[in-house]
């Protein structure tokens, strides 16, 4: 008796893809190619997935759940991007209201110059919350330390780290 196949998260068959007729070096060259388009434009957007996937000769569905799994593919960058920890261990220590008081924070205050955005893990589990921005991690985190933190980076007159 057959097993029943793995499906990703956009219900796409995963062990199905090479019997798609698709090439395993397109498969191969699909992380590749989302970092090359990544770093080339600052980040991916929709129409950016699609023309990689036209590219390699992938469903668009591999392609979108591939950037969209992982946290350095994301649509194009404000001059500040806040990445907030939702994993279950920063989610335990007040993730979610480090997330909410950013969120406000950040709205007006950062002029658009802020993109704010909950991403699966930072990989600093034994220190959240945390968060990072522009890949410069901060841990530990209260909301209150996290807003002051975020607005001293937005509000920082060198726009740099």
């Amino acid at each position: 008796m057959e097993a029943a196949p793995r499906k990703g998260r956009h219900g796409v068959v995963l062990e199905s893809v090479s019997g798609m007729g698709m090439r395993d070096e397109a498969r191969g060259e699909l992380i590749p190619e989302l970092l090359r388009e990544t770093r080339k434009n600052g980040g991916l957007t929709r129409p950016m997935m699609e023309r990689v996937a036209e590219r390699l000769g992938l469903p668009r569905e591999v392609v979108e759940e591939a950037a969209t799994f992982y946290p350095a593919f994301t649509a194009p960058r404000a001059r500040w991007h806040v990445r907030v920890c939702k994993s279950l261990s920063c989610h335990l220590e007040e993730g979610r209201a480090v997330y909410t008081a950013l969120q406000k924070a950040l709205r007006g205050a950062a002029g658009g110059a802020a993109a704010l955005e909950r991403v699966n893990c930072l990989g600093l589990c034994g220190r959240g919350p945390a968060m990072t921005i522009n890949g410069r991690a901060y841990t530990a985190l209260t909301p209150a330390k996290a807003v002051t933190i975020a607005l001293g980076r937005v509000k920082s007159k060198a726009g740099r780290l």
